[in-house]
């Protein structure tokens, strides 16, 4: 589709929201020149994850969320759909406005509250544990081995009963024997290990790292899930551009975000067994503003346009503190795990069908209304705030980058935002499990507690 096709009727929007929209971007620039320029760096932990997890899939991409051109995608139901958009966009844009507020209420309350306090030690334990764990010989060494003899299982289980194909996924959803270990491995245990190789080797620079590193990633290029693969590598390289501070250049990262934008939907081509590369860069700018890759708006809608405006009252939350008991045995994750409960509403097959993405702040609202999505949005905004001022303070704190000890500060905030969608709740019990382990393989290794008051006073 010619670029010009892909805008002719695509702005139908409320005027009101986007002058609001473009005040948040003005916003965002501001914010970007004054906590990040200004701090002597190029990039930061706060606008990496603004940008990629907030502005792009919600603010740039709502003018394009009601356009007709959606029908392509969709289908006739997004004639009821549209009139949800607006809707979809005012509740997430509330829970972004919390997630700045709860940067100013750090950055103006700096180590005075409880607050601050609490989050303070958790991240002191969470770090440590996950750091010495990275540190330890064995750990990576054990969990590599583990993932390459499952995948290897999986993949032949898969091949031997549906045949071969690049998307693994679809026909696990259905195979209620295999699809648990399918998430706790492909989706969940291995896409961490990737990440941890990623950063060891930014420190050790071993050959063989990269070598296994490059093993794993070829596994998940069948699994059917393109953020088991592009996500494990962008966080890892999210420490690596912050730690470089100035010498950074911005024209490498745009042209790097221009890529991995473009491996993803390739990947999403690959899955539905469309193999052309020149395909996937004609139609790249339509699959953004109209796929279903950035679609969070207009899924949002599609769920509210047949709510029935009952709160569930953490119903999908408990559910997924249940999510390492399988759905076939438990009432609960039945009925109310968010990918079942939005594919119910909208009259789509849970058994085969992922569910739709209600956003960030889609199922917060849909459980406590809008109380919730301000509390998920502003204690998001606090911790990825404090995580960001971590960062730069061990940077600016250190003559040599420990890629480890960075990324180890980063663990607190992925455990909670893995509370914004929990159909994917099984990683922070990947999390937990693998923070464990690390402890346990230390303690047999040197005899003693990790206690470090240098590590802890950082």
């Amino acid at each position: 589709m010619d670029f010009v096709e892909v805008f002719n009727g695509a702005l139908r929007f409320n005027k009101y929201l986007i002058i609001l929209n473009i005040m948040v971007i003005i916003h965002f620039c501001l914010s970007y020149y004054f906590l990040c320029i200004k701090r002597g760096f190029k990039v930061d932990f706060w606008h990496l994850n603004i940008f990629i997890s907030f502005l792009l899939p919600y603010i740039i991409i709502y003018p394009f969320s009601a356009s007709l051109k959606n029908l392509d995608t969709i289908g006739n139901v997004f004639l009821l759909v549209r009139d949800n958009v607006d809707k979809a966009y005012i509740i997430t844009l509330i829970g972004y406005i919390f997630v700045y507020l709860g940067l100013y209420y750090h950055d103006f309350s700096y180590r005075k509250t409880i607050m601050y306090s609490i989050v303070e030690k958790t991240n002191n334990i969470t770090s440590e544990l996950i750091y010495f764990s990275l540190k330890n010989k064995y750990f990576l060494k054990i969990l590599y081995i583990v993932s390459i003899f499952l995948m290897t299982y999986i993949s032949l289980k898969v091949i031997s009963s549906y045949g071969f194909s690049f998307n693994f996924r679809s026909y696990v959803m259905g195979d209620t024997s295999l699809r648990p270990l399918f998430n706790f491995v492909m989706v969940s245990m291995v896409p961490f290990v990737v990440t941890f190789m990623i950063i060891r080797y930014l420190d050790v620079k071993k050959n063989n790292m990269l070598l296994s590193l490059l093993v794993l990633i070829f596994f998940l290029f069948f699994s059917g899930s393109r953020t088991s693969i592009v996500w494990p590598i962008l966080n890892a390289l999210f420490i690596y551009f912050i730690a470089k501070k100035l010498e950074l250049r911005l024209l490498k990262l745009i042209i790097f975000g221009g890529f991995s934008l473009l491996l993803i939907l390739y990947l999403g081509d690959l899955r539905a067994g469309n193999y052309s590369f020149l395909n996937s860069i004609s139609t790249f700018s339509s699959k953004i503003l109209y796929g279903n890759n950035f679609s969070d708006i207009r899924d949002f809608a599609w769920i509210l346009t047949y709510w029935d405006e009952n709160y569930i009252n953490g119903k999908s939350y408990l559910a997924a503190f249940f999510a390492f008991v399988p759905r076939s045995i438990s009432e609960l994750r039945e009925i109310w795990s968010i990918s079942v409960y939005t594919s119910n509403m909208v009259g789509l097959d849970p058994d085969i069908h992922a569910g739709l993405r209600p956003g960030k702040f889609g199922e917060a609202f849909f459980n406590f209304g809008y109380i919730g999505v301000a509390a998920i949005g502003f204690i998001t905004g606090y911790v990825l705030r404090y995580t960001d001022v971590k960062i730069k303070t061990i940077i600016n704190r250190q003559r040599d980058i420990n890629y480890t000890l960075l990324y180890s500060n980063t663990i607190l905030y992925t455990l909670i935002s893995m509370f914004h969608i929990t159909s994917s709740f099984w990683r922070f019990y990947i999390i937990v499990f693998i923070l464990l382990t690390g402890y346990i393989l230390f303690k047999i290794s040197t005899g003693k507690l990790f206690k470090n008051k240098s590590f802890s006073g950082l």
